[in-house]
């Protein structure tokens, strides 16, 4: 296929990617705490293997929440970066959610009513340390949360700090795992909140720590991806007297699991399906909820269009 097909493909995909966030005939948006662009952390395709340049995608992830009657959502994102080197990378991504159905809203309420998620600025920083002869290699990668999301400024966000530091073990040609550290800093204006109307509460995380350690495969030729991702994160909450929300003070985890399937359909196209669970034990690990985890969890469809 010519070098101008090519481009009038690309471009056709990020219109028709485009028209989705912003068509108003589907259903109205709902940003969620555990947003896919959140939760996977999924590194960008670059645009080339090596040298400088642009990089950047649109990404959908139309997906069922099994645990909020069934409910349409639309967990979406557009980054754009500019690549120094194939080690160093800086990247800007807008969070976009979208409601396609859900019952719980109110008819006036009915639209895509497309809302911003958080605007996130990066910095790759790959291959800080390789041993070729062992598999390893070390990276790490900080990144900034600003708080376009309505619903965190409301809670008084002002801005998270995660760093993300990365070890990856390449076990065969075809088999890496990674584990990934991450400690994140909330920086909240105030402890907490409470909804005189609704009588809800919100706490404020003051510091949180990750883990993820991820199983990566690929086939055919590295067109076929299966990632599978197991994560802890613990949060430490502010303490937050009023309202009695039994999270002020306290310690609490989540573990949960979210694989996804991809298949690169031409250079600049991935198609496939992710599933993200719910928490697979209670928040204080002293037994197992993986029937509930997964019984609310959002099984997804991934669409992916990147420079």
């Amino acid at each position: 296929m010519s070098t101008m097909s090519n481009k009038l493909i690309k471009s056709g995909l990020f219109m028709l990617l485009a028209l989705f966030l912003s068509n108003e005939s589907f259903g109205a948006g709902h940003p969620d705490s555990t947003s896919a662009a959140n939760a996977l952390e999924a590194e960008v395709k670059p645009a080339a293997a090596s040298g400088a340049g642009f990089t950047g995608n649109v990404e959908l992830r139309p997906g069922v929440y099994l645990g909020d009657k069934n409910a349409l959502r639309s967990e979406n994102q557009i980054q754009l970066g500019y690549k120094f080197s194939p080690d160093l990378e800086i990247f800007g991504r807008q969070e976009l959610n979208t409601n396609i159905s859900d019952a719980n809203l109110a008819s006036s309420k009915s639209g895509l009513d497309l809302t911003a998620g958080n605007l996130v600025f990066g910095l790759k920083l790959n291959n800080l340390y390789v041993n070729e002869s062992a598999g390893l290699s070390f990276g790490y990668e900080p990144r900034v949360y600003l708080p376009t999301d309505q619903t965190n400024r409301a809670n008084g966000m002002n801005a998270t700090l995660r760093n993300y530091l990365k070890v990856k073990k390449s076990i065969a040609s075809n088999v890496d795992v990674t584990f990934m550290e991450i400690p994140i800093f909330h920086f909240y204006n105030q402890a907490g909140k409470l909804d005189p109307v609704t009588g809800k509460t919100f706490v404020a995380p003051g510091y949180e720590n990750r883990i993820y350690v991820i199983f990566d495969f690929a086939f055919l030729n590295n067109k076929l991806s299966v990632s599978m991702p197991f994560n802890l994160n613990t949060n430490f909450y502010r303490t937050f007297t009023a309202g009695n929300d039994p999270k002020s003070g306290s310690t609490q985890h989540k573990l949960w699991i979210y694989p996804e399937i991809t298949y690169n359909v031409s250079p600049h196209i991935d198609l496939g399906v992710a599933f993200y669970s719910d928490a697979l034990m209670a928040s204080d690990l002293s037994k197992f909820t993986i029937g509930d985890g997964i019984n609310k969890g959002v099984p997804q469809l991934v669409l992916r269009a990147s420079l």
